[in-house]
Order: structure tokens, then C-alpha cells, then sequence
């Protein structure tokens, strides 16, 4: 994530505090930083302008985690004909979009849970899903699917 503190016109010092800040960010009033994970940072910004430092300026990031997407199957995966159903959940909550793919990349459904119907032995194959939480966080499952035809 960037950074960007008040740009000052004269003999300038940037100095900035706080978590994993770049060694050469001094003397910069725009850096990149990267945060450690999920949870609260605190980032200080100050100017040391023509002699006189500014006040300095606190700013606090927080990083929410990525949705964990574990996928839960139901359905009788060792006797499938051509009638049967399988069912794709996640119990993941707080999803603002939720998609389902197959391992070509072709979406299946923008919903959870995930029908699959008249699945036969040939529908084996890897299942993919990503889901973005409120706050903009992507994660992802995978799941693959090893169907066996009625002997």
C-alpha cells in the first residue's frame, strides 16, 4: 500500500515511523509499505522543512484477513449415473461475491452453495472458488471431484 504524506517546496527532510517502513523511504514524502498480515498498523509522517520540524501526522492501516474458503461436498461421489446431485458449500460468512469455476477457468455459479446435477463419472475434475469479503479481501478453495460411474 502507498503512502503519501504533504509534499513541502523548500530544503525538505521526510521522516516516516512505524511498522516494516522501507530503509530508504527517509527523505521521501510517498513510500510503499507491507504490512505483516491481518491487524493494526500505525504509520508517523513528519516533515523537517527549513529548519523546523511539522507536526507529526498518525495514520492507523488496518489489514483484515482473506476469507477462508473451505468447500464442504455432499453427495455420493463413488455410484454417480447421470441422475445424481452433488452439492458445493463453503461456510464462509461475510461474502460480498462468491464464485465457482471449473478447472478450465468457466464459471458455474455466482451462488452458494454450488448444485451439480445429472453428474456421471465423466464430470470429474477440479472445482475452484473465490470469494471477496466487505472489505475487498480474495480468497480462495479448491476442491477436485473423483466420481466413479455405477459398476
Amino acid at each position: 500500500m502507498t503512502l503519501t504524506g504533504t509534499q513541502y517546496n523548500g530544503i525538505v527532510d521526510y521522516i516516516w515511523i512505524g511498522d516494516n517502513v522501507p530503509p530508504n523511504s527517509q527523505g521521501q514524502y510517498q513510500i510503499d509499505v507491507f504490512p505483516n498480515g491481518p491487524g493494526s498498523y500505525d504509520y508517523g509522517f513528519a516533515a523537517f522543512v527549513n529548519g523546523c520540524y511539522s507536526d507529526t501526522v498518525t495514520v492507523t492501516v488496518t489489514v483484515t484477513p482473506a476469507p477462508v474458503l473451505a468447500i464442504d461436498v455432499v453427495g455420493d461421489l463413488d455410484c454417480v449415473d447421470g441422475t445424481s446431485s452433488i452439492t458445493l458449500s463453503t461456510a464462509a460468512i461475510g461474502l460480498s461475491t462468491i464464485e465457482w469455476t471449473d478447472g478450465n477457468g468457466n464459471v458455474l455459479s455466482n451462488a452458494n452453495p454450488l448444485v451439480l446435477s445429472n453428474v456421471d463419472a465423466t464430470d470429474s475434475g477440479l472445482i475452484q472458488l473465490t470469494g471477496t469479503n466487505l472489505q475487498g479481501c480474495i480468497g480462495y478453495g479448491s476442491t477436485f471431484l473423483n466420481h466413479h460411474g455405477r459398476h
